[in-house]
């Protein structure tokens, strides 16, 4: 039996709520009800829905001024692609239904209050808008960048629009931090909701899941099963029933809760914590580790029969060092995705700059420096450009953590192993402005650390007062 849709209301009027929470129950679905847009946001981050409804003018009074529904909507968009957006509203304006639709909402309804047949006839209105706007969608709104939004290559894409196709085989995902691993597992998703219809996307760092609440985390509890159990819980196994459950860095799941997850990959039943009573859980599971399964089985870690459990598809994501041609499509895609307006000519030099770099967090560490270089503009009031990129230690740093020596280096100021990056900028083939931009940061580091005033620093170095202070703030010095 098909699990019940989860669904999270946001409605501001307690009146309105119960009457709407009834309704959703009505249409066979679950309902969940908050009353602001920050109990929203810690719904979604908590806990795994199908759908949102949302009022769009979430405040206290009976003024139509707000639109805090509107930004949620937005924010599911970006941070919950998976979901289908519903909105809701008694603002008579049409101007207020396309602004609804333009923010995500695949449905509008009219409030006060509809009935539980209306809501299920707006649920299947909003799959088929969802599929439509995945079939009808251009190839880009930036050219080489697929409707996903996601810049892999197209035996991965393939492989993922496959695995949705076999609800049952599992998928283990493997790659660097920050290489995409829960895009891949969330566009997986995408591809059955279209299928399928809104389906249960479950989430778990299982680093996360460690001591005695491991197995209840995972699997839930009966109600007092042990002190603070102040209700029962259906865990994310219980959670995925019918969809995918997604465990992120599986190989530091504890091993008593790698037995556990056995027996349910094997035969769909488990037990809460505390609970003598039989449950049962389908769902497909994708796991992602930045390990070698195989490796962790080898050192003990990790359990032969659930590795074997676990065969089914394999996927490894290349880190960002070792597909430096994409990088003019991630920096686009992210400059798109923030609603930042950048010059072609200026993502290209940026993009250039950054491939410079070792980014040993990946696309993930990529997005983070282009949001800050984005916040410091924006303070600075001035506009996006590549030279003011922000250099951290660890984008230029080997990827293997080694370091040399701090006696072989023996220059105040500088990290250990400077002379580690020098040699492999010099031995590699990469554009000349990231490696002097490097050299520089360097030489300016290594200056101030050998005197006490910055106006000593400038005549030193041959620079203007002014010009330095640039490049200090340029280099994060």
């Amino acid at each position: 039996m098909k699990a019940a849709l989860k669904i999270l209301v946001v409605e501001d009027s307690l009146p309105q709520m119960a009457a709407i929470l009834e309704t959703v129950r009505m249409a066979g679905c679950e309902p969940s009800g908050v009353t602001s847009l920050r109990e929203a946001q810690d719904a979604l981050a908590s806990a795994s829905f199908g759908a949102l409804l949302t009022d769009i003018h979430l405040t206290s009074t009976m003024e139509q001024d707000s639109y805090e529904g509107l930004e949620l909507l937005a924010y599911v968009r970006k941070n919950h692609p998976e979901m289908l957006c519903l909105a809701m509203s008694s603002d008579p304006k049409l101007e207020t239904y396309r602004k609804a639709l333009a923010r995500g909402a695949l449905h509008f309804f009219r409030k006060p209050i509809f009935s539980g047949d209306e809501l299920a006839i707006g649920l299947e209105a909003a799959r088929a808008r969802r599929v439509l706007e995945r079939v009808s969608a251009p190839a880009s709104k930036l050219h080489g960048i697929a409707p996903d939004g996601l810049v892999i290559d197209e035996a991965t894409r393939s492989i993922a629009q496959k695995v949705a196709l076999s609800r049952q085989i599992p998928v283990v995902i493997s790659g660097e931090t920050g290489t995409g691993k829960e895009e891949i597992a969330k566009l997986i998703h995408r591809r059955r909701v279209e299928l399928e219809g809104a389906l249960p996307f479950v989430a778990v760092n299982c680093a996360n899941l460690t001591g005695d609440l491991a197995s209840s985390m995972l699997f839930g509890h009966r109600k007092g099963a042990f002190t603070g159990a102040t209700e029962t819980t259906p865990g994310y196994v219980g959670e995925a029933d019918g969809g995918l459950l997604f465990l992120d860095e599986i190989h530091a799941l504890p091993l008593s809760c790698q037995q556990r997850l056995l027996r349910v990959l094997n035969d769909g039943s488990y037990e809460r914590v505390g609970d003598t009573k039989t449950l049962h859980s389908e769902f497909q599971v994708i796991a992602a580790s930045t390990k070698d399964l195989d490796d962790e089985v080898d050192a003990g870690n990790f359990l032969l029969d659930l590795r074997m459990r676990l065969t089914g598809v394999d996927l490894s994501l290349l880190p960002l060092r070792k597909r430096r041609e994409d990088l003019p499509l991630l920096v686009a895609l992210f400059f798109a995705r923030e609603g930042v307006p950048v010059p072609a000519s200026e993502v290209a030099r940026i993009a250039d700059r950054c491939a410079g770099y070792t980014w040993k967090g990946n696309i993930r560490q990529l997005f983070k420096v282009l949001q800050s270089l984005v916040v410091m503009a924006s303070f600075n009031g001035e506009s996006i450009r590549a030279e003011d990129l922000p250099v951290f230690r660890s984008m230029v740093e080997g990827v293997s953590g080694e370091r040399t020596p701090n006696a072989l280096l023996g220059i105040r100021g500088l990290p250990a192993d400077a002379l580690v990056t020098l040699g492999r900028l010099l031995n590699e083939d990469s554009a000349l402005e990231p490696a002097v931009d490097v050299f520089e940061r360097m030489k300016i580091q290594a200056t101030l650390a050998r005197h006490d005033r910055v106006g000593e620093v400038a005549r030193i170095l041959d620079l203007a007062r002014s010009t330095l202070d640039v490049k200090r703030k340029r280099h994060g010095l």
